[in-house]
């Protein structure tokens, strides 16, 4: 027996928060006072591509977030996309094994923290905030810390410590704050866990999250040499609706003397008058109510003992009493259910009935005159009972017997509410009605009746897969869209060996019918029934049900998985169904030589499928584990191996059919006119792929990824070099042409270096330097025929939004790069342009630029069709990188006169008239204005007919922006933000609006030795993004030099490689 602590005296008064270690989390803090971490050992691991863990040598971690992509709203590098410190004194615990997670932070902080100092997520601008003051009894400069508990997405961590402390009564006392109190007081997804344990009593703390300033909670306990404090909490949504609680000052105070022996025999009491409890409620069973007097007495002679192990032997043995007492409510639950059962299975009339029976007479006598031991043993025993009644039927295939009871729930309700299934298919449930008379099930939705208790779903778990009473009966709901296959099934255990079917009922409706079926499945034999031929489903909810039975499967290690299934189609709910009332058939014995002969047949099954395997490295898996099977003869190893081969080879029958992307480029590659004019890369790409699928590494799972690298070559790249090639031909145009052949050569060059097909991101980014190479090519080609020409639209890729092709687009935290439905053209309602909301105002940080290149160099008119509802939107033009060179023209608020207009529109107006402005931004607008006047002055004019005509004749906000810019370059950088960090002023709405770009040409400058945007610019005749000794993004975009961790792509020599800075 361990020793008890050893304490000094404490006195009635005393503060004893000593034994609380770093009670006031003034120590081991988790942030320092500039926000630099503890020191960090290892950054190897990314959580997501998000977040990568930086981790302390304590175990603490910190997400950092400057691998992301997404931007702070603030302008800061990057943001903490969660942190969970290691405290001193204290046991961390969180949902993610106790390791760092995104989106849930906990540790401890200084109340000194700089501004700013820890920037909370890599997409807003929230940031670790302290209290701004401290509790009101902690106030020194010795309170340096504080406890910070924020979680979001469903993340939880709790901090405890196990505190010893000499026998006696105390107050703990903790102060807390909320500070995200008001826009988390709604929130009724969260769940305190801050708890305080003492001996048999948990006191939990129920209004932390409530605490609107520092807030003091009290709680009295008596400890006898320990208690557990507990602080933290679970979130259920976003970060930002869940609270942020912060927790300090911890103290201890002694309130009273008191004896070991006092709190023993007071807890002696308690569990007396628990037993009182139990025996009220046990009346009917009169062994254990014997046995509660037993217990009853045995409690109260060691109350009066005075030694202390004695009172403690006897606490420990009521304190057992009193567990049994409470299990047996249960345990004669379990015990009436099985007899329920027993007795149903009598009417089957198999020959162990006699046996049954006595089963049956001797639970009843255990639950009437039996101890709680004697109830317990009970449910082994009718469950052997029962088990041997149906195995003493001679069962057979024509006469099979009902084995169910091995299944759980197999009407998906509990035990004693299944229904009865009467004559016309309907079904009587027991529970039904309500007390009041009212209906308990309702269709389409589940009950707590309900349970799915040793039910799974398959490798689909997405849709809407539930409990369910549908068409008038408890049931599983297997629905989704896009699966393969969708299912429900139960793993059985302990069957007798022998022969098996299942059979369950099925419905679906009419237009989805696959072939949703039931299966049987074990070790050695897998068997589905009959498919579903029809959808029986009524909106009256009284279908016809289709009972559905597999063939019969051997079993013979006891071990049988049953359910239902239904494979997919047509990218919708195809192939979903209810499935319940499922039975299992016991078709009788299995001898030693069909067992044998099954076990051969397998044997000969694996032998036959690795011969005929296609991938070398699943075929050389599925024969180690054929050998494996034939050391070991553990049919489970031999059935991954086989389970290996099947998914392999139906993946090469998938790929290999007609049509498909291999053979198709197999019977193409061998013509050299084929791919043109980029032959050389897709055979480049065949040899790649098909140097892989003959490898001895070759496997199943990574042929999806060979293809769509081989689709990029053949396919994506192809296209957009064919398209090139289209173009050329209709050129006339010598340097044009001799410019796309160039950029095509060049990049033939980067495609087919080293020994890998290029990513995803190389390929679309030289795809877009094609589309780009196009459009200069085709300028030069306008340029030549008409150098006096002054509309250089044609210049600017997609300057009507058709396509984002072009253009460098940052919604930032916008919700979309463009949109459509209020274009101002009513002829063309379905056309696009620039547009982004964010629903806090001025919280929209949208940029969007393109460096439209070819340009002769001269004064322009550039102009674009805008709209915004409030101030800070702007559009830009630059002919440089210095901010003098970038000319800036906001984007007008419009306002329109419901009282004093010229358009007969009229309107509501407070009686000083207030109400009859309003702001133009999505009706209205200059340009309808001004189309509604010219249709008014002429009806034939059909284009200002259709301006005038949008949005039902009042408009959609727009109008037309003008200014002219300077080209001195050849060049000009075009564009659209409200990102207020680039701005000139910041901006104040939710949204706006850009489209139709256009540049015309004012004047003529100094064009002396150019003859064209392609003419004497000899890096253009590379590539216009992989240029000699040059640096560029992933994405295409030149920089100079490597300033962020990233994947770049380094042109040294006229060589491309791949470089990763970290």
């Amino acid at each position: 027996m361990l020793a008890a602590p050893a304490f000094a005296q404490d006195q009635v008064g005393d503060d004893c928060t000593k034994y609380i270690v770093n009670a006031g989390f003034d120590e081991d803090l988790t942030w320092n006072l500039d926000g630099s971490t503890k020191p960090i050992v290892d950054k190897s691991t990314n959580l997501s591509t998000r977040t990568q863990a930086w981790l302390a040598a304590d175990g603490s971690g910190y997400g950092w977030g400057g691998i992301s992509s997404k931007k702070r709203t603030d302008g800061l590098e990057f943001g903490w996309n969660g942190f969970f410190g290691h405290v001193k004194g204290w046991t961390a615990a969180n949902g993610n094994g106790n390791k760092l997670a995104e989106w849930t932070y906990f540790g401890t902080a200084p109340y000194g923290l700089a501004e700013k100092a820890v920037p909370i997520s890599d997409d807003s601008d929230g940031s670790l905030v302290p209290p701004a003051t401290k509790p009101d009894e902690a106030q020194g400069d010795d309170n340096k810390g504080f406890l910070y508990l924020r979680a979001g997405w469903g993340g939880w961590a709790t901090y405890s410590q196990n505190v010893h402390v000499p026998v006696g009564k105390y107050t703990l006392s903790y102060w807390v704050y909320n500070l995200n109190y008001e826009k988390s007081k709604s929130n009724t997804g969260v769940k305190n866990l801050t708890q305080v344990i003492c001996r048999r009593d948990t006191v939990q703390d129920a209004e932390g999250f409530n605490a609107q300033e520092w807030t003091k909670h009290t709680i009295d306990i008596t400890a006898t040499d320990s208690l557990n404090i507990t602080f933290g909490f679970k979130s259920n949504g976003g970060s930002a609706s869940n609270p942020y609680v912060v927790i300090d000052d911890i103290r201890l105070v002694k309130t009273a003397d008191v004896t070991r022996e006092e709190i023993i025999a007071s807890d002696i009491d308690v569990l007396l008058s628990e037993m009182d409890e139990y025996e009220g409620q046990l009346t009917d069973y009169q062994g254990v109510v014997s046995e509660i007097e037993d217990a009853k007495g045995a409690a109260m002679d060691a109350q009066g003992e005075t030694d202390v192990e004695a009172l403690q032997a006897g606490y420990d043995a009521a304190a057992a009493a009193v567990a049994r007492f409470k299990a047996v409510l249960d345990n004669i639950n379990k015990v009436q259910a099985l007899e329920k059962k027993a007795t149903a299975m009598r009417e089957n009339d198999y020959p162990g009935k006699d046996a049954l029976d006595e089963a049956i007479n001797a639970a009843e006598e255990a639950i009437t005159n039996g101890t709680t031991t004697d109830i317990e043993a009970q449910i082994a025993a009718l469950d052997a009972a029962i088990k041997n009644y149906l195995a003493s039927k001679e069962a057979t295939e024509a006469d099979p017997a009902d084995f169910t009871y091995y299944t759980q729930n197999p009407w998906f309700i509990k035990d004693g509410l299944e229904p009865t299934v009467n004559a016309d298919g309907s079904c009587t449930y027991p529970n039904a009605t309500k007390e009041d008379g009212s209906a308990n099930y309702t269709a389409g939705s589940g009950n707590a009746d309900f349970t799915s208790t040793g039910w799974y779903k398959g490798s689909f778990t997405a849709g809407d897969q539930r409990l369910n009473f549908a068409q008038g009966r408890s049931c599983w709901n297997a629905w989704g869209t896009n699966f393969a296959e969708i299912s429900v099934n139960q793993d059985i255990e302990g069957l007798p060996n022998g022969y098996y079917s299942v059979s369950g009922d099925l419905i679906t409706q009419a237009d989805y019918v696959t072939d949703q079926h039931v299966f049987a499945k074990s070790a050695l034999e897998e068997s589905n029934s009959e498919a579903l031929t029809s959808g029986n489903w009524t909106d009256t909810n009284d279908g016809t049900w289709t009972t559905l039975t597999s063939g019969k499967v051997l079993v013979f290690d006891g071990k049988l998985t049953i359910g239902a299934a239904g494979t997919g189609a047509n990218g919708n709910q195809s192939g979903w169904f209810c499935a319940t009332n499922f039975k299992l058939n016991y078709l009788g014995k299995a001898t030693d030589e069909q067992i044998a002969a099954a076990i051969a047949k397998k044997e000969q099954d694996a032998t036959a499928l690795v011969a005929g395997m296609h991938y070398a490295g699943d075929k050389a898996s599925v024969q180690d584990s054929i050998n494996a099977y034939n050391t070991s003869k553990d049919i489970y190893v031999l059935n991954g191996g086989i389970a290996l081969g099947k998914a392999s080879e139906a993946k090469y029958t998938e790929v290999m059919a007609e049509g498909k992307t291999i053979p198709t480029v197999a019977a193409k590659i061998a013509d050299e006119s084929s791919y043109a004019p980029v032959h050389n890369i897709a055979a480049y790409a065949w040899e790649k792929t098909n140097s892989y699928l003959a490898s001895d590494t070759a496997t199943y799972k990574k042929v999806d990824g060979k293809i769509s690298e081989l689709k990029r070559y053949v396919e994506t790249y192809y296209n957009a070099a064919h398209n090139v090639d289209s173009v050329s031909n209709s050129l006339t145009s010598a340097t044009a042409k001799e410019a796309l052949a160039n950029t095509i050569a060049k990049q033939v060059e980067v495609l087919t270096l080293g020994d890998t097909i290029q990513n995803a991101n190389t390929v679309n980014a030289l795809v877009a330097q094609l589309n780009a190479a196009i459009s200069k090519a085709e300028a030069q080609e306008a340029y030549e025929k008409n150098p006096n020409a002054t509309d250089y639209t044609g210049n600017i890729q997609n300057p009507d939004a058709a396509a984002e092709t072009g253009w460098n687009i940052n919604k930032g935290n916008g919700n979309t790069n463009t949109a459509s439905g209020q274009y101002y053209d009513n002829r063309q309602t379905s056309h696009r342009y620039f547009d982004s909301y964010n629903s806090t105002k001025g919280a929209l940080n949208y940029y969007a630029d393109q460096k439209v290149e070819g340009l002769p160099n001269g004064t322009y008119e550039v102009s674009v069709y805008t709209r915004t509802p409030a101030a800070g939107a702007f559009v830009f033009s630059a002919n440089g990188e210095n901010k003098a060179d970038t000319t800036w023209q906001e984007i007008p608020v419009n306002y329109f006169n419901y009282t004093h207009n010229d358009f007969g529109i009229g309107g509501n107006t407070a009686a000083d008239g207030s109400d009859s402005i309003i702001v133009a931004a999505d009706k209205f607008g200059p340009l309808w204005e001004e189309a509604t006047r010219a249709y008014n002055a002429d009806p034939n004019n059909t284009e200002m007919g259709a301006i005038y005509a949008a949005n039902n004749g009042q408009g959609y906000g727009w109008q037309k922006q003008t200014w002219t810019a300077e080209v001195i370059n050849h060049e000009l950088t075009i564009g659209m933000t409200t990102d207020s960090l680039r701005t000139p002023k910041a901006f104040e709405g939710n949204w706006f609006s850009v489209v139709d770009w256009g540049l015309k040409l004012l004047k003529a400058g100094d064009n002396n030795g150019w003859n064209g945007p392609i003419t004497g610019v000899t890096e253009i005749k590379t590539n216009a993004a992989l240029k000699a000794d040059a640096i560029y993004t992933i994405n295409g975009q030149r920089v100079a030099k490597m300033a962020k961790p990233g994947l770049y792509i380094v042109v040294e020599n006229g060589k491309a490689k791949k470089v990763m800075m970290k």
